[in-house]
């Protein structure tokens, strides 16, 4: 490599060239502009032509939406999508600090490509290419600036793969590859530097992997699933061999095998396989099949294309590789997961058919026949509370995000699955990534608002006596038992993550009992986890079927969570355990949620539009199928008609129903035939009580087939979007639901009007308001907030960025009074403490020292030695301390300190007005100063474990001092907690300042980062 030096252009504050560009947009490319992005960068991406141009946006605004939800940014959508710039000229690299080309992997494309962005660039801008294989020096060679050119070869998805190859050429300046070091770092990513190399390092291993996996499938050896399971199970591969080589293009894979054969020699000879599937068009995912048959949308394989074993349950599209063992012995019949094994019925008499939303053909068979429910709960009470129970807050915390990326990389088989639940592309964001989105917030909560530790203390410490030798305060610890959770039909994924990462994070053991119509999905995502080995023994089970003994097996120390209708909670609620038997019971039910145009919120008007645009949302999203979402649009009776037209025309512009695996359908059916059925039925119900139906039709519609074709779809669960107009009054309005695609518009005259129709729902998980009248909102807001879980303002000024009416976040209790059950899941933390007990305790400082983990003042204090800032994490003790030397406050100090901050509030600088103030005798000192001083009597100044001061908090000044007065400090180790991920952790100090009477002067907590060792 050459050593010219390079002088590039500025750098983001996390590390980042604030300028990036990025040449194609494809997946690789959306994903690269995605990772600078969240770094910090504006990025300028610029494709072929307008259509893929707008492609290229749509993917990466997906993936910064993904990125949101589950908590991977603390920025807005609004903020990162404003850095974005889509476009199609090459000019706009003309001002970018590094360009990044992402184009086929075809030299004469990459070679036209560079040269052109090349042409643009500034003097001191750096070019790279994302190739995998192809000669970086040889690319270089077609440049005219190749001291400025290398490789940086990401990994596909850009946004779940750490790695990045660094390629350097002959002619790489030594300076920009240190550069590139640390963009990628910056990125979250972990760079590997090699030398320009046919192959490089990754594609040289993984192309070597995938063609010897294709040889074994060509001779026969094994099954196309069983060899990627060899590499999954075996090796710890996140994707098989061949799943990986349909996902990148049978044709990009067959183009660098010719590569490197013609560089390397035989060992790289494509197999005749290979070639001859490229041959017939069978590209993979991209072309629908390849070693496997991919759904119409690319999420997901079905059955291998090829394979010498033929038994009907290999091909079923629900099992898994793991069920296919032992393939001759098995049925049909989804199976549990309890007692730290996968357990399917023999016993298949009761067993119901579970069918495809969309098509009416079995999927699977579902019975819990067989399964000792007992002994399953034992099993979490005894081995899941043990293997939790040795874990601390923040090793469950870790643990979560390593689940949430696993499911993160199998999300193509969940959507796929989640397709046969009638779920579209969006419905299953809305599902699976709002599932994972619940772990990673926890996970991120649980490191940040909880101690590393088992004990979680709550609130300030109470003093019972005067002396302070007898104390108390209140802590949570976990509860003993397991926690069950009874889930509804329509979210399968997110539905029970919402409910097990508080509960793993608490450290009680969940047992989930999905619903049947869509159990096979959490079947899935259950079993990417228990193949993963993240999973602590007995921390999750899963029973598919009923479980009609579970109230005679729960008992004191257990919780159950039930989501479902109003009708069956309160029969479960009504149960001896629960009555009588100390067993936590919350349920969140189905209302009759509410969304109210406020009266300045005319046709025209930004907050009009997305009223209108939200109430569509919300009847179409998951097929209206939310426990969230819309079922009274309350608009002002003047705007009554301008509402029901403009939501006609929102559908017929943008809803088209169908299959979710055709192409452009948005809707799909509801989960069931039966779910149609009782639609229908509370839809006639509405009608009979005087609803008129104004857009929609309740006859059998023509819809989108997987095929293209457009007919009625009888054995389908499609019901279009059905809106009913209310212009008297009507109870059933306010009282029946129809669980579906279904709202109802009615007509208020006043804001009290308006405030009691809301009240009339009983009780709602979520009412949603669009005004921007701040007088209406207020109105609006103390009328109805007794009568509901989350109210949510919609505007002008957050429509963009709102994440909707129907969308509960984890850090924000998702939950309602009265008919919505009285529940209150997610909240943050709020919801882990849920699964805990709140215990006052009351003993000496140096007893509740020992029991929380944090030194009580009056607790032993170890003074003397060395000083506590010379230790690291690993030799500081709870209670050592350092106690200062006095030092003596002056007026000329005091005077010094104003004249120097420009702090001259009078009490520090005038005598007479400080005196007359009934808190000071005269002029004081600064409370800062006292402050800076103190730190200047504790701190000891050579380098050593404590990194960094990270905060004060808890500040209080109590006593006074006046010029003469002398202060000192003594810093006590008060709580330390390592991080699991890092080599440093956090140390809070005691600081105590007492002048020389040894009166209280100021307390306050000192933060500081330290390292581990």
């Amino acid at each position: 490599m050459t050593t010219v030096g390079l002088e590039l252009g500025d750098r983001g504050e996390n590390g980042v060239p604030d300028r990036v560009g990025v040449l194609g947009g494809g997946r690789m490319g959306a994903g690269i502009a995605h990772a600078f992005l969240l770094a910090g960068a504006h990025v300028a991406l610029v494709e072929r032509n307008e259509v893929e141009a707008d492609a290229a946006r749509e993917r990466v605004v997906r993936a910064v939406e993904a990125s949101i939800t589950r908590g991977a940014t603390g920025e807005s959508h609004a903020d990162l999508t404003d850095r974005l710039a889509v476009g199609i000229d090459f000019a706009a690299f003309g001002d970018r600090d590094l360009v990044v080309e992402a184009v086929p992997e075809i030299r004469a494309i990459k070679v036209d490509a560079l040269q052109r962005v090349e042409a643009e660039l500034g003097e001191d801008a750096a070019l790279a290419s994302n190739t995998s294989s192809i000669s970086i020096d040889d690319l270089a060679s077609q440049l005219v600036r190749p001291a400025r050119f290398l490789g940086l070869h990401f990994f596909n998805p850009v946004p779940a793969s750490t790695l990045v190859e660094l390629v350097t050429g002959r002619e790489t300046s030594t300076e920009l590859v240190t550069d590139a070091q640390g963009w990628v770092s910056a990125l979250g990513k972990t760079p590997i530097t090699v030398s320009d190399a046919p192959g490089f390092a990754s594609s040289r291993l993984g192309v070597a992997l995938g063609l010897e996996a294709i040889r074994m499938l060509e001779e026969g050896v094994a099954s196309a699933a069983d060899i990627d399971a060899a590499m999954m199970l075996g090796y710890k591969h996140p994707v098989g061999p061949l799943k990986l080589t349909d996902i990148v293009g049978l044709d990009v894979r067959l183009g660098i095998a010719e590569y490197l054969h013609a560089q390397l020699g035989a060992r790289f000879e494509p197999p005749a396989l290979l070639r001859r599937l490229v041959a017939e068009g069978k590209l993979g995912r991209k072309s629908g099949q390849g070693f496997y048959t991919w759904l119409s949308d690319g999420s997901r394989p079905g059955p291998p294309t090829h394979s010498f074993l033929t038994h009907p349950v290999l091909t079923h599209p629900v099992l898994t590789h793991t069920q296919r063992r032992g393939v001759l012995e098995m049925t049909n019949i989804l199976p549990s997961y309890v007692r730290g094994s996968w357990f399917t019925p023999t016993d298949t008499s009761a067993a119901v058919d579970v069918r495809d939303a969309s098509t009416g053909e079995v999927v699977t068979r579902v019975t819990s026949k067989g399964i000792d429910l007992a002994a399953a709960l034992d099993y979490a009470r005894t081995v899941g509370q043990d293997s939790l129970g040795a874990l601390t807050f923040h090793q469950r915390a870790v643990l979560l995000k390593q689940m949430a990326l696993v499911l993160t990389d199998h999300k193509p088989e969940l959507y796929a699955l989640s397709s046969r639940t009638g779920a579209t592309k969006v419905d299953s964001w809305v599902d699976i990534d709002g599932g994972i989105g619940v772990l990673f917030t926890y996970s991120s909560k649980g490191r940040r608002e909880l101690p590393n530790a088992k004990v979680y203390a709550d609130g300030p410490v109470e003093q019972l006596s005067k002396d302070g030798s007898f104390i108390a305060r209140h802590i949570y610890s976990r509860l003993p038992g397991v926690a069950v959770q009874i889930n509804a039909f329509n979210f399968p994924v997110w539905g029970a993550l919402e409910k097990f990462a508080p509960a793993f994070l608490a450290g009680v053991p969940t047992l989930v009992k999905p619903a049947t119509p869509s159990g096979y999905l959490a079947e899935a995502f259950v079993r990417i986890l228990a193949d993963s080995g993240l999973l602590p023994a007995g921390s999750l089970q899963l029973v598919s079927g009923s479980v009609p003994t579970l109230f005679d097996d729960v008992r004191l120390g257990d919780l159950v969570a039930f989501t479902g209708s109003a009708s069956t909670a309160e029969k479960l609620r009504a149960s001896e355990s629960v009555q009588t038997g100390g067993v936590r019971f919350t349920n969140e039910t189905d209302s009759i949620n509410a969304s109210v145009l406020g009266p300045d919120a005319v046709a025209g008007t930004p907050e009009f539009d997305a009223f209108v645009k939200q109430v569509v949302t919300e009847m179409t999203v998951k097929a209206g199928q939310k426990c969230t979402s819309i079922r009274r649009a309350i608009v002002p009776r003047t705007a009554m008609d301008a509402v029901i037209a403009a939501v006609q025309q929102r559908i017929d512009q943008r809803i088209v129903l169908g299959d979710p695996r055709a192409e452009g359908v948005t809707m799909g059916p509801l989960a069931s035939v039966e779910q149609r059925s009782e639609v229908l039925r509370q839809v006639a119900r509405l009608q009979a009580a005087g609803g008129e139906l104004v857009v929609g039709s309740t006859d059998v519609p023509a819809v989108v087939h997987a095929d293209g074709t457009v007919a009625p779809a009888p054995d389908g669960a499609f019901v279009p979007p059905l809106l009913l107009r209310f212009d008297s009054e009507a109870d059933a309005v306010h009282e029946v639901e129809a669980f579906g695609p279904v709202s109802s518009v009615l007509g208020y005259d006043t804001l009290d009007e308006a405030i009691a129709l809301v009240r009339r729902g009983g009780g709602s998980l979520v009412t949603s308001i669009a005004t921007h009248d701040p007088e209406v909102a207020v109105a609006l807001l103390t009328g109805i907030s007794a009568f509901n879980g989350r109210v949510l303002f919609l505007d002008r000024d957050d429509a963009r960025t709102s994440t909707g009416h129907g969308s509960p976040l984890p850090q924000l209790v998702h939950g309602g009074p009265g008919r919505a059950g009285g529940g209150e899941e997610l909240g943050g933390i709020r919801a882990v403490l849920h699964h805990m007990q709140r215990t006052a305790i009351q003993g000496s400082p140096e007893m509740l020292t020992a029991i929380t983990g944090i030194w009580h003042q009056g607790a032993a204090a170890q003074v003397g030695g060395r000083h506590p800032f010379r230790k690291s994490l690993a030799e500081l003790k709870l209670g050592d301390q350092v106690v200062s030397a006095s030092r003596t406050v002056s007026l000329h100090d005091i005077e010094q300190f104003a004249e120097f901050t420009g702090d001259t509030f009078y009490a520090h600088m005038n005598e007479e007005a400080a005196a007359a103030n009934p808190f000071f005798p005269g002029r004081v000192a600064h409370g800062y100063l006292l402050v800076s001083w103190a730190a200047g009597l504790f701190v000891d100044p050579e380098p050593g474990p404590v990194l960094a001061n990270s905060g004060l908090e808890n500040l209080r000044f109590i006593t006074p001092v006046s010029p003469g007065d002398s202060i000192r400090v003594a810093l006590t180790a008060k709580q330390i907690t390592p991080r699991e991920t890092d080599e440093y952790g956090e140390v809070r100090w005691d600081a105590v300042l007492t002048n020389q009477k040894d009166e209280l002067v100021a307390s306050y907590d000192v933060l500081t980062l330290v390292a581990k060792s």
